[in-house]
Formats: structure tokens, sequence, C-alpha cells
């Protein structure tokens, strides 16, 4: 299993950017994306 990764600490300058404009490069980054819909804490939830 992969470790789990703070991206916000690590990658600072990504999530609280400067007031003025700049150019930054952002690194590849692994993610997982889960698409769904309806409260999965219903009873009888979709």
């Amino acid at each position: 299993m992969s470790e789990v990764k703070d991206y916000k600490k690590k990658f600072r300058e990504l999530y609280l950017p400067k007031t003025t404009p700049m150019i930054v490069d952002v690194p590849e980054i692994q993610f997982v994306a889960i698409e769904g819909r309806g409260n999965p804490n219903e009873e009888n939830g979709e």
C-alpha cells in the first residue's frame, strides 16, 4: 500500500500562493478520484 502524503505541506507554494502573479512548475502527482451521487449514509441511498 502506498504511503499517505500531505501535499499541502509538501507543496506549500501551490496551495498558499503569493499575492503577486507568478509562474510555478506543478510536479506530477498521483491521486485518486471517486465519482458518485446520492448520500451513502442514507439507509437506501444510491
